[in-house]
């Protein structure tokens, strides 16, 4: 069979396992802001939770990495819940993503900005909505402070014809937040 490529990413922030069992907010595992959590989804409708602790008025990025760079078939969804398992927050596909393309389509990986209404345990919920259930629906769940940032995408406008007097047009999509303005 032909070579297949080993893909290796390192984050910023210390790196942890997701620890079965995690399927609902009673066992749900441990998520520190300023980590990457590496889950898997085993099993179709398999979903992985884990409990963020955040000080009122703390302010946070939740993210996934799945189909950017680890060309997993997982589409992630996350969502942000309260003690009391109050819906909070959501995300399905980030925009600020759209603009990878990967496989020849726009990634699916989700971004979920969130500011803690009050001091305490919040619970973050990760499913995939393909049931790409496999060794490879791998993701990255990482959170970190929110704060101004940007992120720049550059892409071929059409497919280029190279050769002797050719030209190519690139696309650039410039995403800030955090109150940068861009």
């Amino acid at each position: 069979s032909p070579p297949q490529p080993l893909l290796l990413i390192r984050g910023d922030y210390e790196e942890t396992r997701e620890q079965e069992p995690n399927q609902d907010r009673a066992t749900a595992g441990e998520l520190l802001v300023k980590s990457t959590v590496n889950g898997r989804f085993e099993s179709p409708g398999d979903e992985d939770w884990y409990r963020l602790t955040l000080s009122k008025e703390q302010s946070v990025v939740i993210h996934t990495l799945a189909q950017r760079h680890l060309r997993a078939p997982a589409d992630t969804f996350i969502e942000v819940y309260d003690a009391t398992g109050k819906q909070l927050a959501e995300n399905d596909d980030a925009a600020q993503f759209m603009g990878q393309v990967w496989h020849d389509f726009e990634s699916q990986d989700s971004r979920q900005a969130f500011t803690a209404p009050a001091d305490g345990d919040y619970y973050v919920r990760v499913r995939d909505q393909t049931g790409a259930a496999s060794p490879q629906a791998v993701y990255r769940l990482s959170v970190e402070p929110y704060g101004p940032d940007f992120a720049v995408f550059q892409w071929p406008d059409a497919v280029p014809v190279w050769g002797p007097g050719s030209t190519a047009a690139f696309v650039t999509q410039v995403f800030a937040w955090g109150g940068l303005k861009s």
